[in-house]
């Protein structure tokens, strides 16, 4: 299946995105091929084509979320989907609703749980939003804070169809 995947990159090679060659958005920076295949990916590579390149940031969560899902580091994903989405609420609100949106009166950012509030009340969002992105902080507070908490393939699994879902709506806000 490998060479398969092999041959996929190369004949999208001649397809362009944005002036950059299709295959090079199956790369990772460091230049190696990344080896998944769609059925593996918790998000698959075909969502995150659309997002800017200046938001690179967002590309490299999302490879290192389906590379620790792929290798059973459940906590390390878990992790690295809270702060995914973070970063997208981030990013969807400073879109919409300026960049004072996100920080206090201070100058820090806001917690996770105040970004959600703020989201779910001012962007428009799928019913169930609210929850789901809750779940996701709960997920990653878990596998990062619960001293002996451990994450599952079945945690993830759970919300697997929701994190497609609402990445998709917050990717579509946010960019």
């Amino acid at each position: 299946m490998a060479d398969e995947w092999q041959k996929l990159i190369k004949a999208t090679a001649s397809l362009t995105r944005n002036g950059r060659k299709l295959s090079d958005q199956l790369l990772n920076l460091r230049g190696s091929v990344i080896h998944s295949y769609p059925h593996d990916d918790i998000i698959q590579r075909a969502l995150i084509l659309h997002v800017p390149d200046n938001r690179h940031y967002i590309q490299i969560l999302v490879n290192e979320i389906n590379g620790s899902y792929r290798e059973g580091f459940y906590n390390a994903t878990g992790a690295l989907l809270r702060r995914l989405f973070e970063s997208l609420l981030i990013d969807a609100l400073e879109k919409n609703l300026g960049k004072e949106s996100t920080i206090d009166e201070s100058g820090n950012r806001l917690t996770f749980e105040k970004l959600i509030e703020i989201a779910t009340a001012n962007l428009t969002l799928p019913r169930g939003s609210k929850k789901f992105l809750q779940d996701i902080k709960k997920l990653g507070n878990d596998a990062v804070h619960g001293p002996r908490s451990v994450l599952t393939k079945k945690d993830i699994d759970d919300h697997k169809r929701n994190i497609r879902k609402m990445f998709q709506e917050l990717t579509a806000i946010a960019y």
